[in-house]
């Protein structure tokens, strides 16, 4: 995915963490401008780190990337949680990815 971002959006930092603690520490001293998360992670899931960020005020704009998230799943998510903007289901296509990416870093892209 980093490969995808780097082709599409030059310029843009990409950070990757192995688990969603490392996702956590990554969030916290960096203050990424969007955050592509994937649900199932060890030590601790994306749904975990969500809800983290949640509590500790965090307002960055997430992707979810799952194979496992159903629509219902997702829209309820979103409504409980602003700060996720869109659901890619896995297999996703490369342009699938780089279209939610465009929403995802628009506001970064035009200043």
């Amino acid at each position: 995915m980093s490969l995808i971002i780097h082709q599409h959006f030059p310029g843009v930092d990409v950070l990757e963490a192995s688990d969603g603690e490392e996702a956590l520490k990554i969030i916290d001293e960096h203050k990424p401008t969007g955050i592509v998360l994937d649900i199932m992670m060890p030590n601790k899931t994306g749904l975990e780190v969500i809800d983290e960020l949640s509590l500790r005020g965090i307002r960055t704009p997430i992707v979810i990337v799952s194979a496992f998230v159903t629509m219902k799943e997702f829209i309820s998510l979103k409504h409980s949680n602003k700060n996720v903007k869109s659901l890619l289901s896995k297999p996703f296509t490369h342009k699938e990815f780089v279209a939610v990416l465009n929403d995802l870093l628009k506001p970064v892209s035009s200043t």
